[in-house]
């Protein structure tokens, strides 16, 4: 039994490891996902600031039409001014030319600020893409230090799948089928040691009878607190 003890430690071991791996792999992973999405994010920002600078160019460009238009029929209406001669619609047209004259500089200080929206936007889109451009080479940097990463991980995990199942078929089938449940119920821990009569599984105090029958190694026991697979390991203090 002895023996067969030693094989679920080093089974455990080789779990343990596949565990780490595992979660080595999960944190690259994340870390690459979180990274992807920052760009997107981005992304989406620089599309939604360009339409937005768009919107204000196409927008600039029909006031000044419309700023050109105006102009030419104020300049025809100040031509046809000089040649009336009734009062009446001298002042008619006076007032006309007086209107369109307060419709420009209105449709001028609109453009002012169209202008000075254009370049905020364009100030913006140069952050952005400044932004953009470093998550961008982050992202290419961290993905292939993922995928090395994840290229070694995958390499190990092949290598300790191996190793178990060496190790899985010198085990007893009724004790393997007992460690696979143990750990399944557990955490993924199922064969721990005890210190100075204490689990390390749960850090309780296993009981004087049972601990010195774990020290002979002669049988299976289990840690009547957390149910795992409990074996001896000797230290200076037994």
């Amino acid at each position: 039994m002895r023996e067969q003890i030693c094989k679920l430690v080093k089974l455990q071991n080789i779990d343990n490891e596949a565990a780490k791996v595992q979660v080595t792999l999960a944190k690259c992973n994340k870390k690459l996902d979180q990274l992807t999405a920052k760009v997107a994010s981005i992304q989406s920002q620089v599309a939604i600031q360009k339409e937005k600078r768009d919107d204000l160019a196409r927008r600039q460009r029909i006031l000044e039409a419309e700023v050109v238009d105006v102009k030419a029929l104020r300049k025809k209406s100040q031509e046809r001014l000089m040649s009336i001669k009734n009062a009446r619609e001298y002042k008619a047209l006076q007032r006309e030319i007086d209107d369109s004259k307060r419709k420009i500089d209105e449709m001028e200080t609109q453009l002012v600020e169209y202008m000075e929206q254009v370049e905020q936007a364009e100030a913006s889109l140069g952050s952005l893409d400044e932004e953009l451009a470093a998550l961008e080479d982050a992202l290419a940097q961290e993905t292939k230090s993922v995928n090395k990463e994840r290229s070694h991980g995958q390499k190990r995990l092949g290598e300790l799948d191996g190793e178990r199942l060496s190790v899985s078929q010198s085990v007893e089938p009724d004790l393997f089928a007992r460690y696979s449940l143990v750990l399944r119920s557990t955490g993924g821990i199922a064969v721990v040691p005890v210190e100075s009569q204490v689990c390390k599984g749960c850090n309780m105090n296993i009981p004087p009878q049972i601990y010195n029958e774990l020290q002979r190694g002669d049988e299976l026991k289990m840690c009547p607190h957390c149910e795992r697979i409990i074996y001896w390991q000797q230290n200076e203090q037994d």
